[in-house]
């Protein structure tokens, strides 16, 4: 929160699926902007349970995802500009953990780039998609958000672990 933005989670809506909702302060008055559903795949997530706002990012905590390991969504800010649903779905990643390469099973084939954040939000690296694997040998050990990308929007959100 600060003096324009409230992010408000909702981990029971939508039968424990979850749901997050930005609000503006518009002159004095508290409007929804925009509201983030938890992904269609996703069954008991609780979405929006944590809830994180890192410089230009938001972080979504979905602590039932993967046989309880949970899962995390980083969102940009720069995607919160407008009031409309936003479906999100789940990336998964192969071989998870991994030490040198991952590999994406996209439901989308027009993915233009993908972006790897640390926990904190922090972007650490941009790829030009191509279909092959992610080289992640340079990343120090650690869990990562990735965001694949189609014509400025996110289409899909997963994470992995660095050994």
């Amino acid at each position: 929160m600060d003096d324009f933005k409230i992010i408000v989670g909702a981990p029971a809506h939508n039968d424990k699926k979850g749901a997050v909702y930005v609000y503006e302060n518009k002159i004095g008055i508290w409007e929804l902007n925009r509201k983030f559903d938890a992904p269609e795949d996703l069954t008991l997530s609780y979405f929006g349970f944590g809830l994180d706002l890192q410089n230009d990012r938001l972080v979504v905590g979905t602590p039932w995802v993967n046989q309880f390991q949970g899962g995390v969504f980083a969102l940009g800010l720069d995607e919160l500009t407008s009031v409309k649903d936003q479906n999100i779905e789940s990336l998964t990643l192969f071989p998870n953990p991994s030490k040198d390469f991952i590999h994406l099973n996209l439901k989308d084939n027009q993915i233009k780039t993908v972006e790897l954040f640390d926990m904190l939000g922090a972007k650490v690296a941009t790829y030009n998609y191509t279909g092959d694997a992610l080289d992640i040998r340079q990343l120090s050990a650690g869990t990562y958000v990735v965001k694949s990308n189609k014509d400025n929007t996110t289409i899909e959100i997963g994470k992995f672990v660095k050994l």
